[in-house]
């Protein structure tokens, strides 16, 4: 049985959304502890006919897609489960729509539950309170077999924990969306609620059971510490407002303030605990030039991780690819890749590309179309859509920094049970073997062209170099930043 690595999922998003509707005198989590309740991390959702037309029509996912039963099935050896405490932004819309019309909507797009929507809008809600508290629910089944389950997982601090040999048992590493989470309120903008931010973070790598592997500094909104980019759907983009210093400095002519680099010093350091890796993702593109400078003098070891998204391209590209500061350009590229570092590929239509380059009418057609194909050609075809990123990131590699192993920098980073619009033959982390086997057909395809930039069976056949894509790459990165806590060397 071949293994999988998900460098970027959500399966905790909903489950412990879930868990706010639990009206129990013993405890909340009651039912978190049964497979077959939404409150439990292993619930299945199956995909029905509906939810397929649903998300085609409205890109909105009525399903789950990262559960822990999914991972299993689909053969996942590593879940990276990003923490998330859900900005209250997005539950505050523009047109100030009664207080029930956005708890609806907002349950709508997220599937989290007005109550837990309600909570985050509170003017009591804390975020760095309640990231421990989801950290605190994914510990509920740590290592331990749900009712009605037959399988566990197991929260890592190390690569070390990793038992290859050992097929029934999921790893999962934590990592968090959002330096946000270290705001001691619900106003990010104060930064009085951030006057505990370093010891916060020593808390975290030291007092939690398992430290996060890496954190983004930015997400959707902006946190009082870096400028982001522009991310959010256009039909979300219609209810809340995300503009607030996007794209734009926001100190000084700087894109990322004092808090933003105190931050980012406290969670590099290894003198208050182990090393925390700091995600790119969601930064603006001049942000993200900034931090590469700033490493370059402060931090020239330390590997560049991007775990989730695309690439925009360049203006001769003749494939449509999504042209947003949130994707990655070649200058990123090539100081993520200098770095040795990761690129996870996010297993989304809009963010690879899907929907800039279809037309409606494209869309139909391949919907219409379909029927008349075999499973594995029309799973081919969706996957193409994540090859024309994949082999963009590879080519610029071969030509600009490493011939040798121009693959050795791109993983899976999926975003399940983010809010993203999946390719259609892989909407969800059961897929992951079917993604893996198109792949290696696109791959065949590819050095089966007179002309291919990278020469056939560089770094091994087309099932060698696919197979690192889906597991090696991101193990191998593993070893090497993901070891825990070490003993400090005095000199």
């Amino acid at each position: 049985m071949k293994f999988y690595i998900d460098i970027h999922t959500h399966p905790s998003i909903k489950p412990y959304g879930q868990s706010y509707l639990v009206n129990n005198e013993n405890s909340r989590y009651f039912n978190s502890y049964d497979q077959s309740s939404k409150a439990c991390i292993w619930f299945k959702d199956y995909i029905s006919k509906s939810d397929k037309f649903v998300e085609n029509i409205l890109g909105v996912s009525c399903y789950t897609q990262s559960d822990l039963y999914s991972s299993k099935m689909g053969g996942v050896k590593v879940l990276v489960a990003s923490l998330y405490p859900i900005e209250k932004e997005f539950f505050i819309t523009k047109q100030n729509l009664p207080e029930n019309i956005s708890k609806y909507l907002g349950d709508w797009f997220t599937h989290v539950s007005k109550a837990r929507i309600e909570d985050i809008v509170s003017e009591e809600f804390n975020y760095w309170k309640d990231l421990n508290e989801e950290m605190q629910f994914m510990q509920l089944l740590n290592d331990k077999i749900p009712t009605k389950g037959t399988s566990k997982y197991k929260i890592i601090k190390s690569y070390t924990e990793i038992d290859e040999k050992d097929t029934d048992i999921v790893y999962v590493v934590l990592s968090i969306e959002g330096a946000h989470v270290f705001c001691e309120g619900n106003d990010t903008s104060d930064p009085n609620n951030f006057k505990n931010i370093e010891a916060n973070i020593a808390y975290m790598k030291n007092s939690w059971p398992q430290q996060p592997f890496f954190i983004t500094l930015g997400h959707h909104f902006y946190n009082g510490m870096c400028s982001h980019a522009e991310s959010l759907p256009k039909s979300l983009q219609s209810l809340v407002d995300q503009t607030e210093n996007m794209q734009k400095p926001i100190e000084n002519g700087k894109y990322i303030n004092q808090l933003g680099y105190k931050t980012i010093n406290a969670l590099l350091s290894k003198n208050n605990g182990p090393q925390i890796l700091v995600d790119v993702k969601h930064l603006c593109a001049k942000g993200r030039e900034e931090l590469y400078k700033y490493y370059e003098v402060a931090h020239p070891s330390t590997p560049i991780i991007y775990s989730h998204g695309g690439v925009a391209g360049n203006d001769t590209d003749k494939q449509m690819f999504f042209k947003s500061e949130l994707n990655l350009n070649d200058v990123d590229i090539y100081h993520i890749c200098k770095s040795n570092g990761l690129i996870g590929l996010e297993i989304d239509q809009r963010i690879m590309g899907y929907n800039s380059s279809k037309s409606t009418v494209d869309r139909t057609l391949i919907w219409a179309s379909e029927p008349f194909k075999t499973k594995r050609s029309i799973q081919k075809e969706w996957a193409k859509i994540l090859w024309n990123n994949l082999i963009y990131v590879a080519e610029y590699c071969y030509k600009n920094i490493d011939p040798k192993n121009p693959w050795a920098n791109i993983c899976i980073g999926s975003d399940y049970d983010g809010i993203i619009n999946p390719l259609n033959e892989f909407r969800s982390i059961e897929t992951l073997p079917m993604l893996q086997i198109a792949l290696v057909d696109l791959l065949n395809d590819y050095w089966a062209k007179p002309n291919s930039v990278i020469p056939k069976n560089t770094v091994g056949d087309a099932q060698s170099v696919i197979d690192g894509i889906m597991f090696h790459n991101a193990f191998e990165f593993m070893k090497k930043n993901f070891i825990g806590k070490v003993k400090q060397v005095i000199a």
